[in-house]
Order: structure tokens, then C-alpha cells, then sequence
């Protein structure tokens, strides 16, 4: 909501815009409405999108996981205070712990449809499952 947010939310979507400037007109326009789905999760495909994109990401971190490489939070540089408010509530700098955590927010604050968060619900068991942990106890189901 602030001027800041604005400004960033535009550099952005002229950013955007410009990587797509390359194609013909009509598949600009279908990526453009594709990324606009992604960017505001108000659809199903929308929400699709936005999901794969942040289980592709915690998938990565599971990956590590299983070869003894552990993310922390507050070794980020500089971490976000999205990212250190999620730590200190979890009380852990463990970054798939907090990535999974602002994901299961994310499906919150925009009303994901139910079986979006359940594809990302089996990932998490499986993926987890894979390096002997089980699914985290503030996932509710």
C-alpha cells in the first residue's frame, strides 16, 4: 500500500513486459495474462502458477536437506523481516521450515482453493518423507 510498493510493483511489470517484448503480439499477450494470473492468484490457473513456483523452490531446499545442506534464515543477507518474523514464531532458521510456513500463509491470506493446497500438502509429506520427516505440526490439514 505504500508509494515504495508502487513504484517497485511497476519497475516490475515493465520488467516483465520487456522479457516478453520479443514474441508476436498474441503470445505476448497470453504470457502477460498468464503472469498477471500468477502475480494476483485469483484464478485457478492463477493459483496453480503461484503454488508450483513455491513447492519448486521448497522442493530445492528438501533436495539439499537430503544431502546434509541446511538453510538458515538468518544467514541471509539481509534477510526479510517476513522471513525473521516466521523464524522467531517457529523458532527456527531452517529455511524450508519458514519457506513452507510463508507458503501455508500465502494459500491463507488469498483464499487458495483447497485443491491447490492439497497438491502442495502431498509434496510436502512425500518430499519430507524422502529425508525422514514428517509433515510440519502447524500444517493443519
Amino acid at each position: 500500500g505504500s508509494k515504495a510498493h508502487d513504484l517497485k510493483a511497476d519497475a516490475e511489470w515493465n520488467t516483465v513486459k520487456k522479457f516478453y517484448s520479443h514474441l508476436p503480439a498474441h503470445i505476448q499477450e497470453v504470457m502477460l495474462d498468464y503472469h498477471r494470473q500468477f502475480e494476483d492468484a485469483n484464478t485457478l490457473l492463477g493459483q496453480m502458477i503461484k503454488m508450483v513456483d513455491k513447492v519448486d523452490a521448497i522442493g530445492k531446499l528438501i533436495l539439499f536437506e537430503r544431502r546434509g545442506l541446511y538453510g538458515n534464515i538468518h544467514l541471509k543477507n539481509p534477510p526479510s523481516e517476513r522471513d525473521i518474523k516466521i523464524a522467531n514464531k517457529l523458532e527456527t532458521g531452517n529455511c524450508t521450515d519458514v519457506w513452507a510456513y510463508s507458503m501455508k500463509l500465502m494459500f491463507e491470506a488469498n483464499d487458495f482453493r483447497p485443491q491447490v493446497v492439497n497438491i502442495a500438502k502431498e509434496f510436502l509429506i512425500v518430499g519430507l518423507a524422502s529425508i525422514d520427516r514428517e509433515l510440519f505440526s502447524w500444517w493443519k490439514t
